[in-house]
């Protein structure tokens, strides 16, 4: 069950992704980054991640010269969470590449990514030195960076140990049923070779020539 929402969610993650990377083609984000976060947000947030990019990324492209005057602040805040959240998420994949599974690992390189996908916009919007502008980026996205991995590694756990205990009780499973399986050939053979040597004994009583044992003229 969970292996099959599994491949649901990766379907229609990498079908977001590449819906908004098409779309992106003929509406190109003002800023180079957005063009990586936006198809990384639909990745790890299917459907929904489309729905944000058509009311907030397309927007800051087409309606450009209305985009500083009218932007909301919860849309300065999520465009905020998705240069984290995309960082994040190319940092666990390049891990797992990698290093394989390793929590720690995945941590690391989530948060050195995370990190470079908000000083880059940084840079680029403000005339600030790289060292202001780094620390500005860690000031800015170091709790959503930790909130985001614990989340996610608290999620894997919760599934991880939902697999593990079906698992094991589909193993038991199928060892009652070899266990039973095994007592009931068990029992079967035993009585076959029970009647074998029951006839066996029978044919070692019975006269060889019939009732009379003489040899027949």
């Amino acid at each position: 069950m969970l292996q099959t929402v599994s491949w649901i969610a990766i379907s229609l993650g990498v079908l977001t992704a590449l819906v908004i990377a098409a779309d992106e083609r003929s509406h190109p984000q003002g800023m180079q980054i957005m063009s990586v976060v936006w198809p990384v947000t639909g990745l790890y947030f299917p459907v929904i991640g489309g729905w944000l990019y058509r009311a907030v990324g397309r927007p800051l492209v087409t309606h450009a010269h209305h985009a500083a005057a009218q932007e909301a602040r919860w849309k300065s805040v999520l465009l905020s969470a998705t240069h984290c959240g995309a960082g994040c998420v190319i940092g666990d994949i390049v891990a797992v590449a990698l290093f394989g599974p390793n929590f720690a690992i995945e941590f690391a390189l989530a948060y050195l990514f995370g990190i470079a996908f908000q000083y880059i916009p940084i840079r680029a919007m403000r005339d600030i030195s790289p060292a202001t502008a780094l620390w500005e980026a860690v000031k800015a996205d170091t709790l959503s960076l930790v909130a985001f991995e614990v989340g996610m590694f608290g999620w894997m756990a919760v599934a991880i140990l939902a697999a593990a205990r079906g698992g094991r009780a589909k193993l038991n499973r199928i060892l009652v049923h070899d266990a039973d399986w095994n007592d009931r050939r068990f029992r079967h053979d035993l009585s076959g070779e029970l009647a074998a040597r029951q006839m066996g004994r029978q044919e070692r009583h019975v006269k060889p020539y019939g009732l009379t044992g003489r040899r027949p003229r």
